[in-house]
């Protein structure tokens, strides 16, 4: 009794449907506005990017390509203003925070424990060891002691200062934000796939240039950088964090006493990220980016092409800093909106004998009605799959339509090799509708 009750009152009391289209309704808003901010700006981004790539039209080589893509980020700190603080700090902890995770599950330490909050403010206090008090663009503003970022980009615009003299929170970001990597990768193979249609004679090269970002992105996923930890890099690994854990910090990340604490550990921090850093090697990220970029901009491409991946790549520096302070420091991905497709059984399917035949039998008491009987379950679990494949492949079907090479495409045959299947998968499974079987067969040869 108390579970009809649950069926006919409770359950159908809590929308967790609802709630589920809510959130997409929210993600496609949020995809939309930093769709909206990209497309706004890339006028501005692609005067930048010729003022640090102004040769294009020669052959660029991948030494090219790493040194306009250093400018380009350091143009991006100093056309950014104010606003590179907010978007540097967000990076930092976000990137102290993906680095907890990985020494984490390489020492066996709990999600939410205490060792590994510990992880974390030793992790952040060490990298900002030499801006306690300070701003990261500006440095110490009442002694004017010119450390900041923003002094050290317009010295290495001007040639006066080389990448290995930045600060070290930068160098931090640099050896250990992966998902910056991520987010540039995604990005490109998300402009990527706007070219489909502008360049349909290249559908093979455009493939082949996804197909190699996406082996660069596995490289940088969690599994593949923890698998490159073997005992022996883990065992030290764990004897330095055993070691550091130990210190008598709390949570209190602006506390001078923490930073002091922490500093005193110098050689054990530099062991630590000496030997996490040689592990992710984010350089290698770079370099096989900048190597594909640079051939893709030496291949037979148009120009309007080559500008574009140009201003991509280079001018992602730009556009990261108004996407991420939006997005938030949430995973990485491509940003796509989701769509929506309902699978009903009010559908016309193709095994319809008519259009307002309800195969279901299960609809009966607020759609428990198959609760007590294991035949209608059958049934209506049977009838689901044959709709959900038949709702696939229309819509893939649709897809070709777009791209006109619907002609081409023999939907009833298809959707009568799918049905099939799944019928000869279920037959050894569903017992109590033989008869259903044998209808469903027999439709399907009819189509």
């Amino acid at each position: 009794l108390n579970t009809m009750k649950g069926a006919m009152s409770d359950i159908p009391m809590n929308e967790p449907m609802h709630d589920d289209l809510e959130d997409i309704h929210i993600h496609n808003q949020r995809v939309a506005t930093i769709k909206s901010v990209v497309d706004s700006v890339r006028p501005s981004v692609e005067q930048l990017v010729y003022d640090v790539s102004p040769k294009i039209d020669k052959k660029t080589t991948k030494d090219d390509l790493e040194s306009w893509r250093n400018l380009a980020s350091a143009r991006a700190v100093t056309e950014s203003g104010y606003s590179y603080e907010a978007y540097a700090r967000l990076k930092i902890r976000s990137t102290v925070a993906d680095l907890t995770k990985i020494i984490a599950s390489l020492c066996d330490i709990a999600p939410r424990s205490a060792e590994k909050r510990k992880i974390f403010a030793i992790l952040q206090c060490w990298v900002m060891k030499d801006t306690i008090g300070e701003s990261l663009l500006y440095g110490d503003l009442k002694k004017n002691n010119n450390k900041g970022l923003f002094n050290w980009t317009r010295s290495f615009i001007g040639k006066k200062k080389t990448i290995d003299t930045m600060p070290f929170w930068t160098r931090f970001i640099v050896d250990f934000d992966v998902n910056y990597q991520k987010r540039r990768l995604h990005f490109l193979i998300q402009e990527l796939n706007n070219q489909y249609s502008i360049n349909p004679g290249h559908v093979q090269e455009l493939d082949a240039c996804k197909v190699a970002l996406y082996q660069i992105l596995e490289t940088i996923k969690e599994r593949e950088i923890l698998s490159r930890f073997n005992a022996i890099d883990k065992a030290s690994l764990k004897t330095i964090v055993d070691k550091i854990i130990l210190l008598p910090i709390d949570d209190e990340l602006d506390c001078l006493e923490n930073f002091n604490t922490v500093k005193g550990q110098s050689s054990d921090m530099d062991e630590l990220l000496i030997l996490l850093s040689s592990k992710i090697n984010l350089n290698t990220v770079r370099n096989g980016t900048d190597s594909l970029i640079s051939a893709q901009l030496n291949n037979s491409w148009d120009e309007a092409f080559k500008k574009k991946l140009m201003t991509n790549y280079l001018g992602f520096a730009f556009w990261d800093v108004i996407t991420f302070s939006i997005s938030g420091a949430k995973s990485a991905g491509e940003f796509n909106e989701i769509l929506v497709n309902r699978i009903s059984p009010n559908d016309d399917l193709v095994l319809k004998t008519d259009p307002n035949e309800m195969p279901l039998k299960g609809t009966a008491m607020r759609s428990f009605g198959a609760f007590f009987s294991r035949e209608d379950r059958e049934n209506d679990y049977l009838w689901g799959r044959l709709n959900g494949a038949e709702r696939l492949i229309d819509l893939l079907y649709k897809l070709t339509a777009k791209e006109g090479i619907d002609h081409k495409i023999d939907i009833i045959s298809i959707k009568k090799r799918a049905f099939k299947a799944i019928l000869k998968a279920e037959k050894e499974h569903l017992h109590d509708v033989p008869d259903l079987l044998k209808n469903l067969s027999a439709r399907i040869d009819a189509l």
